[in-house]
């Protein structure tokens, strides 16, 4: 999901530019402006999915980790 959208606002962006760099009138400007940031924040919410999403399964084995250890004790304990 995350790469989806980091590849999505990587082409906003360069649709950003190339509207800027054909632009003939100040709103044609505007919008280049405003696709090319809104690009870049498609980007870095891309990014910050791929890096949640890699916290998210380094906190789930570790839990099961845990758990194993946790059923090692108590099987040691017995």
């Amino acid at each position: 999901m995350g790469l989806i959208i980091i590849i999505l606002g990587a082409l906003q962006i360069l649709s950003g530019i190339m509207a800027y760099g054909a632009a003939v009138s100040a709103i044609h400007q505007i919008l280049g402006a405003v696709l090319f940031g809104m690009g870049v924040l498609s980007v870095a919410l891309g990014s910050a999915l791929r890096q949640l999403q890699a916290i998210r399964a380094a906190t789930e084995r570790h839990a099961e980790a845990m758990e194993v250890l946790k059923n090692r004790r108590q099987g040691a304990a017995a």
